[in-house]
Order: C-alpha cells, then sequence, then structure tokens
C-alpha cells in the first residue's frame, strides 16, 4: 500500500513547477512546512520571510515535488524511513529541507523501480507482427474504414518491407521515379515558403525540410511510407 500511495502521488501532478508566483497551491505548501516543522520538533511558525527564502529554493532545487510529496517525504523522515536521518537544528533551513528531499527522492525512485520489475513480471510478453501480419492488418483497417490509419512510420515501414517483397511489381527505376517527385514536392514547398517573407516560424520549416532531404536514410524511409500509402490510396480510391 505504501508502494501504491507514493507512486500515486509522484503521478498525480500538480508539481511546483506547475505553480505560478500567486499560486494559491503555495499556501498549502507554506502549512505542509509548518506542520513537517511541528513534526520534527520545530514549533515556531515559519515566517513569511523565511518561507519566501524557501519558496524560491523549491522552484529552483525541487520542482518535481508536488506540496502532498513534500509532506509524504517528511512524515517518511519521522518514520525513519529515509537514508537521511539527522534532527534539525533548531529551524526549517534550506540545508534540512534539502537533505529530507533529496533523501526521499531515492526513496521515491526505488518504489518507483521496485513497482516496475513487479509490473513487467505479471505482464506478459508485447507481441510483435511480423511484416505480412502489418501489411494485411493495415490493408483491413483500409477496407473497413475507408481511409489510412494514422499510424507510426514504423508500423508502415514494416507493411513497405512486405509490400515490396510479394505484393508490389514496381521496378528500381519506379522507385526513384517517386523519390524525384517527393523530394521535389518538398523542394517547391521550401521555394514557395520563401515567397512568404523570412518569420522565425518560416526559417524553421525551411531548415526542417532542408534537414529532411539532407538525411538519406531518413528521407529513403519517408519515400517508402508515402509509396505504400499512395499505393492503398489509389487502390482504394481514398
Amino acid at each position: 500500500m505504501t508502494t501504491e500511495i507514493t507512486i500515486g502521488l509522484h503521478t498525480a501532478g500538480g508539481k511546483i513547477r506547475e505553480y505560478s508566483a500567486q499560486d494559491l497551491r503555495w499556501m498549502e505548501c507554506h502549512k505542509v512546512l509548518n506542520r513537517a516543522a511541528f513534526s520534527v520538533g520545530i514549533t515556531l511558525p515559519l515566517s513569511s520571510m523565511e518561507f519566501q527564502v524557501i519558496k524560491d529554493f523549491l522552484q529552483t532545487e525541487f520542482k518535481d515535488f508536488s506540496a502532498a510529496e513534500i509532506s509524504e517525504a517528511f512524515s517518511k523522515y519521522a518514520a525513519h524511513k529515509l537514508s537521511f536521518t539527522d534532527k534539525p537544528y533548531n529551524n526549517m533551513n534550506n540545508l534540512f529541507i534539502s537533505n529530507v528531499l533529496i533523501a526521499y527522492r531515492k526513496y521515491r525512485n526505488e518504489q518507483l523501480s521496485k513497482h516496475n520489475i513487479e509490473v513487467k513480471a505479471v505482464l506478459p510478453a508485447a507481441k510483435i507482427n511480423t511484416d505480412e501480419e502489418n501489411y494485411f492488418e493495415l490493408v483491413l483497417y483500409v477496407e473497413k474504414n475507408a481511409r489510412l490509419p494514422e499510424w507510426g512510420s514504423n508500423i508502415y515501414l514494416s507493411a513497405y518491407a512486405y509490400f515490396d517483397k510479394a505484393v508490389s511489381a514496381a521496378t528500381i527505376e519506379d522507385k526513384k521515379a517517386f523519390a524525384e517527385k517527393i523530394k521535389n514536392r518538398k523542394e517547391d514547398k521550401i521555394n514557395f515558403l520563401k515567397t512568404q517573407g523570412l518569420s522565425q516560424n518560416i526559417r524553421a520549416e525551411i531548415r526542417k525540410i532542408t534537414t529532411e532531404l539532407e538525411r538519406k536514410l531518413e528521407f529513403a524511409n519517408e519515400c517508402r511510407v508515402e509509396f505504400i500509402k499512395e499505393y492503398l490510396i489509389k487502390k482504394y480510391s481514398l
């Protein structure tokens, strides 16, 4: 149950990095630190100035924590479940808080690792489709939905491998001509963008397309994906 609580707090969101300067969640954080101080024997509440110093420190060094996680961190510290066990010296300061949160982060990561190992041990191994299976799944999807699926390029490349070997009648010259068509399309887009001004976004898009053309293997894979897509579009009149 302890592991589930720790993982739940970690994945629940509400991290300090999400807080704005005037976020009301800082009030909860202030309360959490005052309760934490009391739990370790510090009876004076944090002043506004003391909390501001701690707040700035948390925003810089521990923005991956939420107020709830800070609360749990001090709970684990008080229960001697963390590697850090030194007592505070009279007040809540950045060094003491840092030591507690670093020790809790280590504890949290150990719980996450343990949980992930347990989940992997229970879950069956994922089935990896063959190229042929991916091809026929692609065809069945198109026949059923009358459109191309929004699948990742890896699945399309796998389907293409079977398609190229067992289905397609395309020659090497056909493939070269298709690649040239894709290249011309990209170059035409670059030339068009250059006529639209040179804003930062347009320059970034031009660099992106240029890089796509320069990376030969990635461009070849893109052509393979587009080739099988065009084949399916024509075959099923999509």
